[in-house]
């Protein structure tokens, strides 16, 4: 019944909105060429300009909800790997699913666990970072998306480490860097050749944020979208200061 109902709505819609071109190949035919590619993005109040912090260590963060395609046990492998490096300090948001094998796996002691944090105080609390993490899913799903946490971790000025995946580099290019899906062993590696290359971090914020600023902004991701519209829909076309 529920496959029933999505292909009638997608058969009944002017313009069926997909998040990737990915998805958009999985569109029924005979709707594929009214299908519009709209990013997730990330809004307004995800944007924070880079800011160079006094802090010695490099500060990581992870915030999801454990579904499987986020791959958090390869996170949580990374950082059982990662455990004797005083370079780092981890903060890892969120509950779900995939939460206590990747607690369990973790076991390291440079890592604060906070189950909650209210939607309002999450851009602060990730711009308040140095570098924030993907997805590193294998599923067939983790490989078609660019998720959430992937565009506003890079309007909040972070550098993004994320699964090398078609979409992810179609959507950041340059602007991120990149392990194979499922590879702890390779996650925990680029954060540690990040650690040793403070200015390599640095050019990897400046470059996130300025890739949100130009990409992610919500009057950015719809501009596909008001290209086939008769009328353009309205969103605001105030876009964050540059860094």
């Amino acid at each position: 019944m529920l496959d029933w109902l999505d292909r009638a709505a997608v058969h009944a819609a002017h313009f069926p909105c997909v998040d990737t071109a990915e998805h958009r190949e999985r569109v029924c035919a005979a709707a594929r060429g009214r299908a519009v590619v709209v990013p997730v993005g990330a809004p307004s109040d995800w944007f924070y300009p880079p800011v160079q912090h006094a802090s010695e260590r490099v500060r990581v963060v992870f915030f999801g909800s454990f579904t499987p395609l986020q791959g958090a046990p390869v996170i949580g492998e990374a950082l059982r790997l990662l455990a004797d490096d005083e370079r780092f300090a981890f903060t890892i948001v969120g509950r779900g699913q995939d939460y206590e094998e990747t607690r369990a796996v973790a076991r390291a002691a440079n890592v604060e666990w906070i189950d909650w944090v209210e939607p309002e105080y999450l851009p602060y609390l990730v711009a308040c970072h140095d570098v924030c993490l993907g997805i590193f899913g294998t599923g067939p799903k983790a490989l078609r998306v660019v998720p959430n946490k992937v565009f506003q971790g890079a309007a909040a000025g972070t550098a993004i480490v994320t699964s090398d995946t078609p979409p992810q580099r179609q959507e950041l290019g340059n602007a991120a860097a990149y392990v194979p899906a499922g590879d702890a062993s390779a996650l925990a590696a680029e954060l540690r050749k990040l650690a040793g290359d403070p200015d390599r971090i640095w050019e990897l914020r400046v470059a996130a944020f300025g890739r949100a600023n130009e990409r992610f902004h919500p009057a950015a991701v719809i501009e596909a979208l008001n290209a086939r519209l008769p009328a353009p829909a309205v969103v605001a076309a105030v876009r964050p200061i540059s860094a």
